[in-house]
């Protein structure tokens, strides 16, 4: 599915799209080591909160593909 969706992407978004899929997958990791070590409830609410963020975050140090992907910012 990996390398479709990279496959599939514009070649003006692949580094977006690659650094997105990257930044869910260390996401998801975090919140369920932060369920499970620190025996917190998990929530999608709050994993979707993370994840723009990080990706808001990572788009300002300088990840052009990826700012590319999302809205962009009122601020």
């Amino acid at each position: 599915w990996w390398l479709e969706a990279i496959q599939s992407s514009p070649s003006s978004a692949r580094k977006g799209t690659t650094s997105l899929v990257m930044l869910i997958a260390w996401s998801i990791w975090k919140h369920r080591n932060t369920a499970v070590f620190d025996n917190s409830p998990p929530s999608i609410a709050s994993l979707l909160d993370a994840v723009k963020a990080e990706a808001r975050q990572w788009s300002r140090a300088g990840a052009v593909g990826l700012r590319a992907l999302l809205p962009s910012d009122p601020i």
